[in-house]
């Protein structure tokens, strides 16, 4: 070999034997040392968007410092295994080698996690090993925000690699100099087991839980469940033909363009502006002298493209795309906002006089109104997306959801989409999807109450001329367990029950909302704007809900609804008892807009009452509950299966065990096939994002 070829060789070599652990011991420690300040450092950074990642460092930090020494011990302890088959040098080698690629791994997630505000930790595969994820929209406007990150990001994984290289070589070069002990490998091992699995002993939350859980557990995990979540189910089909009882059919005007998108549906209009050959283009069956390729709404002469728009009725008579100034939206979220709260109104209105004050704006009071999912995370997903939680998974989390299309990406272009929270949206990883759907989000964390909430929201929409249309949702805190007020607002309610505590928070609430609502009725826009308020969930509060064994039922998901307002031309209150849910959010809100444009949403229009099964069901890992022509809550995994009592009790199941296994096996089907058409993304058809209706 000439010395030309020879020097890089021999520079090499002799960065390797300095810089590269020699022993078992010194990889534990070096890679231990170098992912303990990676975490530090990525706690302590603000996010490319000028947040802090995380607003409460000491909640994650400890967890997180003890179960990344668990894992780095872990992966170290592969050498434990390997030793008697391939010697130390070799055993060595390799686990340095491993322990290298593992630290990769954790830099992509704490970077990713940065962007998106999202665990890459919590899915790998499912989320961003998709093509279709990696150069979405959402993707790349994240990483375009910080590139000096990025590219340290960049080197910093070319650094670690080129240790996994350098370890590869020696399991072979230099053999002998490779050296470690028993004793070290067992405190290893021990070390891996009971650090690693500090998640489920020390962090009781498992919700919490797969925050921290390292990138290692989940990898693992995620192999040994690929083959069951990326194959068709065998009853896919019986699936799907279920899944329709749970979800609304076409209106009249519209079908069911793909058959592989079986939750897609669009306006026969909008198939003729995308495929001029349909069948029904050349249609004009209201006679109004416009054939269907250009007539929105075929089925009433008055709306065609020709006609005058009337301002805020919510109908699109010229066919632009949406009505003439659209509707101004209030969406209230209130947290935990239970269904029987109501009840509790009429028998006494000072519990929250200002909420029982709405009805006299006219509107719609919903009775039996539901959240498909439970905690607030799935209920975020189903009133933005309007579609059913997955069974196993968080979709906002979980999933990486670029191809999900929320209800405020239809709003008219004219309407300023604005979201005020009292709460971090990155503390449960919404911040990123939502940044995405509005024009502007607001957080104060000095603010973090339901009045900073209504503060920032009253000096926003100072800002907004009353000509301009406009979307204001407003997310609650106060009404989370443990229903903690702000020191002054705090009565004793330490010595009072959890009941008592939950209607001190709503009181709570209803106070500063009621300041709100007089400074938008001094509004000049006030005779076009509606309310919609509800909550994202349930809790069990009460005695009848804390009695009952259930971890999962009506308390959890029976939420308060109405929607009321000037905007919506109605004198009197209507109380509505058929069963309706979050899912029911998106086409209603599309219908306040007068916007007609295929989605692929579950739910239909709560001004709406015909078309729908009648039925909802919810899902919160494995266990489902079904309202409607039956009420019942089952356990897939358990096979524990409960219907409603006369007396509003949830009861063993007293049928025949064979029609108990019937509606559990039916309910598993579901839950597999509708797991699958969510991670197989066939929700949105591509063609929708590219079909858009052109204003006149």
């Amino acid at each position: 070999m000439s010395p030309a070829r020879s020097y890089p060789h021999r520079m090499a070599s002799w960065l390797a034997s300095r810089l590269v652990p020699k022993s078992l011991l010194g990889i534990f420690f070096l890679f231990s040392c170098l992912r303990l300040t990676h975490l530090c450092l990525f706690y302590f950074r603000d996010d490319p968007f000028g947040f802090p990642v995380v607003e409460q460092v000491e909640r994650y930090l400890l967890f997180s410092t003890l179960v990344e020494i668990g894992a780095v011990a872990g992966v170290s302890s592969v050498a434990f295994f390997l030793f008697a088959f391939l010697g130390p040098a070799r055993a060595l080698g390799i686990t340095g080698m491993l322990t290298s690629v593992y630290f990769c791994l954790c830099v992509c997630d704490t970077e990713v996690f940065r962007y998106f505000g999202q665990h890459i930790n919590i899915s790998f595969v499912q989320s961003y090993f998709k093509i279709s994820n990696i150069f979405s929209d959402t993707v790349s406007r994240s990483l375009s925000s910080d590139p000096f990150a990025l590219s340290y990001t960049l080197v910093l994984l070319a650094t670690t690699l080129i240790y996994a290289i350098a370890y590869a070589r020696r399991s072979v070069v230099n053999a002998p100099q490779m050296r470690t002990s028993r004793i070290l490998r067992y405190a290893l091992l021990a070390l891996a087991l009971i650090l690693g699995s500090s998640p489920w002993w020390l962090h009781p939350f498992a919700s919490r839980r797969r925050r921290i859980i390292p990138p290692l557990f989940v990898v693992a995990v995620e192999i040994l469940r690929f083959p069951k979540q990326y194959f068709v189910p065998d009853d896919y089909d019986e699936g799907l033909r279920l899944l329709e009882n749970y979800t609304a059919p076409p209106a009249a005007g519209w079908h069911i363009p793909f058959v592989d998108y079986p939750l897609y549906r669009e306006p026969f209009f909008q198939t003729c502006q995308r495929d001029p050959d349909f069948s029904r283009c050349k249609a004009d069956s209201d006679n109004d002298g416009f054939t269907q390729d250009v007539d929105c709404n075929d089925r009433d002469a008055n709306i065609h493209p020709r006609a005058r728009d009337v301002k805020s009725d919510g109908i699109d008579q010229n066919c632009s795309g949406w009505d003439a100034q659209p509707r101004n939206i209030i969406f209230v979220v209130l947290e935990s906002f239970r269904g029987d709260f109501y009840r509790q109104l009429a028998l006494n209105p000072t519990l929250a006089p200002n909420i029982f004050s709405l009805r006299d704006l006219g509107g719609y009071w919903f009775t039996n109104a539901h959240s498909p999912g439970f905690p607030s995370i799935e209920g975020a997903a189903c009133m933005n997306l309007g579609i059913l939680p997955h069974p196993d998974h968080q979709i906002l989390t979980s999933h990486s959801a670029t191809e999900f299309r929320a209800f405020a990406e239809y709003a008219p272009p004219i309407v300023n989409k604005l979201l005020v929270s009292a709460v971090d949206l990155s503390f449960d990883n919404q911040k990123s999807w939502l940044r995405s759907y509005y024009d502007s989000l607001h957080f104060d964390p000095t603010r973090a109450h339901d009045r900073g909430m209504f503060e920032i929201a009253d000096n926003l929409l100072t800002s907004i001329e009353p000509t301009q249309p406009y979307l204001l949702t407003l997310i609650t805190t106060s009404s989370h367990f443990p229903f903690k007020l702000e020191e002054e607002y705090r009565p004793s309610w330490a010595a009072q029950g959890i009941h008592a505590r939950y209607k001190n928070s709503i009181h709570y609430f209803d106070f500063h909302f009621g300041i709100f609502l007089d400074g938008l009725k001094r509004r000049a826009d006030w005779q076009r704007t509606v309310i919609l308020i509800l909550g994202d969930h349930g809790f069990p509060v009460s005695n009848q809900d804390l009695s009952q064994s259930l971890r999962f039922g009506p308390s959890h998901t029976w939420i308060g609804m109405g929607m009321f307002g000037p905007g919506l031309q109605l004198s009197t209150l209507e109380t509505v008892s058929e069963v309706r849910s979050l899912l029911d959010i998106p086409p209603t809100l599309l219908d306040l807009w007068g916007v007609e444009r295929g989605h692929a949403f579950m739910g239909r229009s709560l001004l709406h009452r015909e078309g729908h099964a009648g039925k909802v069901v919810a899902f919160w890992r494995r266990t489902f509950a079904e309202y409607g022509t039956r009420s019942i809550v089952g356990d897939i995994d358990s096979e524990s299966l409960f219907t409603l009592s006369p007396k509003g009790y949830f009861i063993d199941f007293s049928g025949s065990h064979g029609k108990k296994r019937a509606i559990l096996t039916q309910f598993d089907t579901l839950m597999d096939s509708y797991a699958y058409l969510l991670f197989d993304k066939k929700v949105m058809p591509r063609v929708d994002a590219a079909t858009t209706l052109d204003p006149r």
